[in-house]
């Protein structure tokens, strides 16, 4: 054997081998993506449930606030009547 043929015995399988790793990080890469996906969806489903029970709070709060500065204005009122 001559010295050529041991040079491309060395890097045909040097070649072999990173042409396994190639595809042992490809395949990775592509699950690390498809988890990354469904958790990106998953998130997205959160803010929209929190977007939406916010909404909800919003709705609920503002009477609430309103009432509660009636009540407290009432209240006042009668304080005062009773003093005079």
């Amino acid at each position: 054997m001559d010295p050529f043929q041991i040079l491309v015995i060395i890097l045909s399988v040097f070649l072999a081998i990173f042409l396994l790793l190639g595809i042992v990080l490809l395949i990775l890469s592509i699950r690390i993506s498809l988890k990354i996906k469904r958790i990106a969806e998953n998130v997205e489903d959160a803010s929209d449930s929190l977007r939406n029970l916010l909404s909800t709070l919003n709705q609920l709060a503002s009477p609430a606030v309103v009432a509660r500065i009636v009540v407290k204005y009432i209240k006042k009122y009668i304080a005062n009547k009773r003093r005079s």
